[in-house]
């Protein structure tokens, strides 16, 4: 593509292999390929690159180191996007027949400048009781329904920036592009974070439930080293006397999500002990960051 795209789309892959052939079918399916670019940054051991070259020139594939963490392929995506708008999604999500309609029309009509949309489950994922519960540990607060409106935080593999607001995009390549903080920092400086429902993706995300804790306890441990970067040493460590509180304070707001959700109660009952592992190993990464700092948590976090 030699004019600038309309839309960037970036998607970090690390050994998905099982997955991203869907992703990319969706994508080179329901996008106008013409107004888009498709850039897969790849840090996979298996078969995932072979895959995605199978979609070229449709698609575009940066190498990375193998094992490469997700945050750092994801900001050399960024780097390297031209698009007015960026879109990061990841190589679990569908998009659907009108989301890229919806996207153009969203950021033509609304003044905000970092919009995010639904994750619901694919109806894969609700045959398998495994991956249904790491969609409800990772996304539970993005299954519609919910009201269209500002919000703290915004799905890490369902969000889109003008590329005005990201600002110096380079250092992305060097730093890793962690979507929390940056979020925070945004917020911060006065921008909107917008989550709507109208803005829908499907997310298929087939993960053994000891990989999710994993990397659930790395994504903690990491989370709060960069977040004491900037914390005095008192602050540091009420956080950490704080933690042991961390999973009762999730799960009670995971609880208050799910009942406004349309779905069987009783399924999402049967997955509160696995939310609450979750919670609980995410705050054990939290205390050991918080204490120890990151160690090689932020170059494993590979979902």
């Amino acid at each position: 593509m030699s004019r600038t795209p309309l839309v960037s789309i970036v998607l970090p892959t690390v050994n998905a292999a099982r997955t991203v052939a869907r992703t990319l079918t969706s994508l080179c399916m329901w996008l106008p390929l013409s107004e888009v670019e498709i850039i897969v940054v790849d840090g996979s051991s298996d078969k995932t690159p072979d895959i995605v070259q199978s979609y070229r020139p449709d698609v575009e594939l940066v190498r990375m180191e193998p094992g490469c963490a997700i945050p750092y392929l994801r900001g050399c995506g960024i780097a390297r996007a031209r698009g007015h708008i960026i879109a990061l999604l990841d190589p679990y999500t569908r998009i659907t027949r009108n989301w890229y309609s919806t996207l153009c029309r969203l950021h033509r009509e609304l003044p905000f400048a970092v919009i995010g949309g639904a994750v619901d489950p694919h109806p894969t994922t609700l045959r398998h009781r495994a991956s249904w519960w790491v969609y409800l540990a990772e996304y539970h607060a993005f299954m519609r329904p919910f009201p269209a409106g500002p919000v703290r935080d915004l799905a890490g593999n369902h969000v889109t920036y003008r590329r005005e607001v990201l600002g110096d995009r380079t250092r992305f390549a060097r730093e890793g592009f962690w979507k929390t903080l940056f979020n925070q920092e945004l917020r911060e400086h006065g921008h909107t974070l917008w989550c709507t429902p109208d803005l829908v993706v499907w997310v298929d995300k087939p993960i053994p439930p000891k990989d999710y804790l994993l990397d659930r306890f790395a994504h903690g441990r990491c989370f709060a080293a960069r977040r004491a970067q900037h914390m005095s040493r008192p602050i540091r460590w009420m956080r950490a006397c704080m933690s042991p509180g961390v999973p009762w304070v999730l799960w009670i707001r995971q609880i208050r999500a799910m009942r406004s959700k349309r779905t069987d109660p009783g399924k999402w009952v049967q997955s509160l002990p696995f939310l609450f592992a979750c919670n609980t190993v995410w705050a054990w990464g939290e205390l050991w960051g918080y204490i120890h700092g990151a160690g090689t948590s932020c170059h494993r976090l590979a979902y």
